[in-house]
This record gives C-alpha cells, sequence and structure tokens, in this order.
C-alpha cells in the first residue's frame, strides 16, 4: 500500500484479493493524504472497528480545505492523464486533435467574452449555455454544434473523475437533430461562383474545391493531402495522410471519418481541370514540399479546424451563397455524389469512390481492377459540371 502523485491529486495503491487496485483520495495536501492512507492501513490490520475508521476519514476530509479551483489552461493536460490513469487512452490521433481544438475554441472565448472564466470549476451551466448560443449566433451547423458540445461534454466527464464534485454543464446542450440542415449540394451555376471566389480568396481554396469537386472527400482529408507515391500508400496498413501521385494519376486515401473500419479510397484524378492544376501547384511547390496545403494541414492537424482568419464560410457568402441554408465545403462531397449519380455510374462503384461503407462491408476493396472503372466515372461526372 502506497501513495502516488498524478497531476495535482494523492492516489492510493494496494492489492486487494490479487487485484491491483488505485483509488484517488481526492486530495491535494500530501500530510492529509498520509493520515488516508495510515486510516487505510488500520483498517486493513483490523485493528479499529468500521466506526472508529468512518471518524477518521471524515475528520481528515473535514479539516482539509478545498483546493483551489483548476485553471481551465490545465483542462486538456488533466484530461488526457485522467484517460491514461483510467486506462482510457486508446483514442484515435485525429480524435484527440478535434477535442483539444473544441476544448481551446472554448477557452479562447472564455478569454474574451467570459473573462471571469477562469477555472475548469467555474464551468457551470449559464456559462455552458452562453456558449452553446454563441456558436449558434456565429452561424454554426446544428451538425457542428453537436459535435463541439459532445466533445466538451465528454472532456468534462473525464475531469469528473480527477476533480472530485465536479458537474458536466455540457450533458443537456446538444441541439436536437431535427435542428440539422443536410449539406445541398451546389447546382453547375454555384459551382461556378464558388470556385470564382475561392480563386479570389486564394490560400489554397482554389485546389482544395477542386480537388474535393472531383474526389468527394472531406476537408479534413483534403487539408492533410501529402505528395507521395500510390502504389507504396495502397500498400500501406495505415495512412496517417492521404497521397497524390500525379505519376499515377491516383489520390490514395483513409478517410478519417470511416478510419475505424479500415477502410481506405482510391480515386483517380480527373484529367481535364484537377491532373493540370495538380501538377502547377507541385511546380510551384518548394523543394522537398511534402504538404499540399501546408497552413492548412498544420492548423487542421493541431485544432482540427480551418485557419481562423481563413474560413471556406467567407468564400460561400462572397458567392452569394448562405451557409445557413445549410452550405459548406462538405456541399463539394454532395456535389459529387450527385453528379456521379447523373452520370449513371452504380451505386457500388460511387460507394468504392466515396468511401461509403457499413459495419457488414469488406474493410477493404480490391482498387486495382476497378481503377480504369473508376477513372471513367470521375470523367462523366466531371462532364456533368
Amino acid at each position: 500500500m502506497r501513495l502516488y502523485k498524478r497531476f495535482k491529486t494523492w492516489w492510493v495503491e494496494y492489492r486487494i484479493d490479487g487485484r491491483h487496485v488505485r483509488k484517488s483520495t481526492r486530495l491535494h495536501d500530501r500530510a492529509a493524504a498520509e493520515a488516508v492512507l495510515a486510516t487505510m492501513q488500520l483498517a486493513k490490520t483490523r485493528q479499529s472497528n468500521a466506526e472508529t475508521i468512518a471518524g477518521l476519514l471524515g475528520s481528515i476530509y473535514e479539516r482539509v480545505e478545498r483546493p483551489a479551483g483548476t485553471g481551465l489552461n490545465a483542462a486538456w493536460e488533466i484530461y488526457r492523464d485522467t484517460l491514461a490513469t483510467a486506462g482510457l487512452d486508446k483514442v484515435a490521433a485525429d480524435t484527440l486533435r478535434k477535442r483539444a481544438g473544441h476544448l481551446a475554441a472554448f477557452a479562447d472565448w472564455c478569454r474574451t467574452d467570459r473573462p471571469i472564466v477562469r477555472e475548469i470549476q467555474g464551468v457551470d451551466g449559464p456559462a455552458a449555455a452562453a456558449y452553446a448560443a454563441y456558436m449558434s449566433a456565429k452561424g454554426l451547423s446544428a451538425k457542428t454544434r453537436q459535435m463541439h458540445l459532445a466533445d466538451l461534454s465528454h472532456i468534462w466527464k473525464i475531469l469528473a473523475k480527477s476533480l472530485h464534485g465536479l458537474a458536466n454543464p455540457w450533458a443537456d446542450l446538444r441541439p436536437r437533430n431535427a435542428e440539422s440542415k443536410r449539406h445541398p449540394a451546389f447546382t453547375p451555376e454555384e459551382e461556378r461562383r464558388v470556385m470564382d471566389a475561392a480563386r479570389k480568396r486564394g490560400d489554397g481554396w482554389p485546389l482544395m474545391c477542386l480537388i474535393a469537386r472531383h474526389s468527394g472527400l472531406r476537408y479534413g482529408d483534403v487539408a492533410t493531402l501529402t505528395w507521395g507515391i500510390a502504389a507504396e500508400a495502397i500498400a500501406a496498413e495505415k495512412l496517417e495522410n492521404g497521397v497524390v501521385d500525379i505519376d499515377a494519376g491516383l489520390i490514395v486515401v483513409d478517410p478519417t471519418k470511416t478510419a475505424r473500419h479500415g477502410v481506405r479510397v482510391v480515386i483517380p484524378i480527373e484529367r481535364q481541370a484537377l491532373a493540370p492544376a495538380l501538377a502547377e501547384a507541385r511546380k510551384s511547390a518548394r523543394r522537398n514540399a511534402v504538404d499540399l496545403f501546408p497552413r492548412h494541414a498544420k492548423t487542421y492537424r493541431t485544432i482540427g479546424q480551418a485557419p481562423k482568419d481563413s474560413r471556406f464560410g467567407d468564400i460561400l457568402t462572397s458567392a452569394g451563397t448562405d451557409p445557413s441554408d445549410g452550405f459548406s465545403f462538405h456541399s463539394w462531397r454532395h456535389t459529387f455524389r450527385t453528379r456521379l449519380a447523373e452520370a449513371g455510374v452504380s451505386t457500388e462503384l460511387a460507394m468504392r469512390l466515396c468511401g461509403h461503407t457499413t459495419e457488414a462491408m469488406s474493410a477493404h476493396y480490391d482498387h486495382a481492377a476497378h481503377i480504369a472503372e473508376m477513372a471513367r466515372a470521375i470523367e462523366a461526372a466531371a462532364a456533368g459540371k
């Protein structure tokens, strides 16, 4: 039986009935934690009765002052530490990045809009509700707000395992699914307007939009694309980032949303518009460059979002397309899928290209046998623009 410290809290480690057990004393004071340990040892040796033991523990916790609140800037470290202690740390890196981004966004909001909230314990119901209202007023879709609030709720649930008495103010704030709007596909005219607005904005957006239009890839998968060799990517057990191979005419990606199913998509590069744009981007890229979009890749890998000063919503607004109607970067994916259907591409082939899957489907596809067929589908969908 021994004491050890995790972050600022003292824990007790002991064995009982052959099991290894760790319990938090919920105390930050070493002397008080040692008193708890001594009381437990008394109980183990049965040198005192139950009432005496309860009285000793009661007196210890009553005379120890409540620990000062824990700073909000320490929330992520405590969260990760608690996950590891509880054996819950087998979480996908992309999921952790998104959760860290959502927590960082909330902390930024507190600093500017709620400076009084400096501690984790100070995040109460009104503060959480105000942040949810802020996200809604900002124009974030119900689905996006759901993901943000679900991540914050999960983080607070884990924090409560280490911070005794911590309430979860996020649990009942998630918007209902009925509020969500499906991301509509762009019409051909809207496609042209959005592409024109993307060209005016620059910052990698024109090529990102072009890739999404002709591949159906989500923003995060496009933002983290790297230059590479398709054959090596196809043979790899797991890809951290998607690969673009101009010479082979292929894009190879393990989509983040279906990574848990082991799905890999191999997408032929559309020849008329996308191939020349990629060739020009490769020619103008720095020597030995890895990422196609370095700034977007760095920000997405850090916080799971686009750079704050460069959001696709601004491009949509410039194009006269209202984000509140459900349009977003994800609309390119629906546009791609719609054009495939309009071109008469089979459902099975469209699923192969888009990386759609179900629990019952095979995790990996036999890509090599279908690349020519997929290329024809891509060209047919492009012709319908």
